[in-house]
C-alpha cells in the first residue's frame, strides 16, 4: 500500500500513534498535498497531530485557500503557534488576503517580536 492511502488509511481508522510515527518523515509539499485530499474536519485532526515546526512549514505549501479553511478548524492557541511558527514571507502572504478586522485580530495573536516584523513586511508590500 502506498504510503499515501497508508496514511489516509490511519486517518480514517484513528490511528493516531501511526501517524505521529511517519509524519516528521514526510516532506512537507506530501503533507499538504495529502491534506488537499482530505475533509474539513480531518484536515484540522491530522494538522493537529504534526510536530510544530513540521506544521508550520506544512502550511507554507498549501495554497491560500487551502490555508483559510484550515484556520478556521483551528483554536486561537494553535493559529497563535502556528503564524508565529511560520517563515515571515510565507505570514506576511496569508495575512494580505484577509480583511482588515480580520486582520487585526490575527495579528494581536503574535508574539511582540513576530508582530513587528509583520507590520514591517505588511507595510512594505502595501507600499508596493
Amino acid at each position: 500500500m502506498p504510503v499515501t492511502n497508508k496514511i489516509i488509511d490511519d486517518i480514517h481508522h484513528h490511528r493516531w500513534q501511526n501517524l505521529r510515527a511517519v509524519v516528521p518523515y514526510l516532506h512537507p509539499g506530501e503533507l499538504a498535498d495529502l491534506l488537499g485530499t482530505l475533509p474539513v474536519q480531518e484536515q484540522a485532526v491530522f494538522f493537529r497531530l504534526m510536530p510544530e515546526a513540521v506544521a508550520s512549514e506544512t502550511f507554507g505549501y498549501l495554497d491560500k485557500t487551502e490555508q483559510q479553511t484550515l484556520i478556521r478548524q483551528l483554536g486561537q492557541r494553535e493559529v497563535a503557534a502556528l503564524l508565529n511558527g511560520i517563515a515571515p514571507d510565507d505570514r506576511t502572504a496569508f495575512l494580505e488576503e484577509l480583511p482588515s478586522q480580520v486582520l487585526q485580530q490575527t495579528l494581536r495573536l503574535l508574539t511582540d517580536d513576530e508582530w513587528a516584523i509583520a507590520r514591517t513586511l505588511l507595510g512594505a508590500s502595501a507600499g508596493a
